[in-house]
This record gives structure tokens, C-alpha cells and sequence, in this order.
């Protein structure tokens, strides 16, 4: 099971009792080293060996970046846009959302707009929580 470093912020720009607007932002690298003969490091050791293995230009083309706003009405309905953008695996699509919360119970959609003949063009999920 490969590594994966994620490191983000979200910025509230607006939190007021009925409207809520949020700024995310995160940043995400696979933390695996390969080695030419096919073996890779464990994963307590890639975690260091996994950023001196390329140049640093290389390094950086590794961290995918996701970024977006969601916005909440009443702690009831959501929308949330965002971008998607991975240098090495061709990923820069847009993402689009909604929520619904009520009482313990939230449903949320999401969907990827990737480009035609792309394989996570027209991706849509769903899901749903109950919290207690």
C-alpha cells in the first residue's frame, strides 16, 4: 500500500450564521521510491527517501493540487467548485458539487468534469453519512 503525504489549509472568508463561503487548498505527494530492479522502499523510509530521488523541478511536477471553494446556506445546502491539477498523470479537470445536511444525516454529490475521451470524464459520486 503506497504513502501518500497530503498537506492543506481551508481559509473561511465568509462564516456568518447563515452563510458560510471556504477557501481549500491541498497539496499531495505519493511517497514510494522505485528502484530500477523493481523493488521499492518501505514505507517508514520512503518517506524520506522519496524527495532526493529527482531533480527538484521533477520533485515538484510529482505534487498534485487540488484546490476549490464551498460554499454552505444555513448549514443546509451546499455547493462546492473546484480544480484538480496533476502535471505527470495528465489530470486538470474541474469539479462541481452540492450537499444536503439534515440533523444527522448529510448526502453529497460530486462530479468531474475531466474533457472528452478522458477516463474520469463524466464521474459522478455519491455519498451518504449519518453522524452520531
Amino acid at each position: 500500500q503506497p504513502t501518500n503525504l497530503k498537506v492543506g489549509l481551508a481559509y473561511h472568508i465568509i462564516n456568518s450564521k447563515y452563510n458560510k463561503l471556504t477557501y481549500v487548498l491541498d497539496f499531495n505527494k505519493l511517497l514510494v521510491r522505485r528502484y530500477k530492479n523493481g523493488t521499492s522502499d518501505p514505507f517508514y523510509k520512503a518517506i524520506f527517501t522519496s524527495w532526493g530521488d529527482q531533480p527538484i523541478n521533477q520533485e515538484m511536477k510529482e505534487v498534485i493540487t487540488h484546490t476549490g471553494l464551498e460554499y454552505w446556506y444555513s448549514d443546509l445546502i451546499a455547493l462546492r467548485v473546484g480544480y484538480w491539477y496533476d502535471e505527470i498523470g495528465n489530470v486538470k479537470p474541474y469539479t462541481f458539487g452540492a450537499g444536503l445536511k439534515y440533523s444527522i444525516y448529510r448526502f453529497d454529490f460530486g462530479y468531474i468534469a475531466a474533457g472528452q475521451g478522458h477516463p474520469l470524464s463524466d464521474t459522478m459520486r455519491f455519498s451518504l453519512t449519518i453522524g452520531f
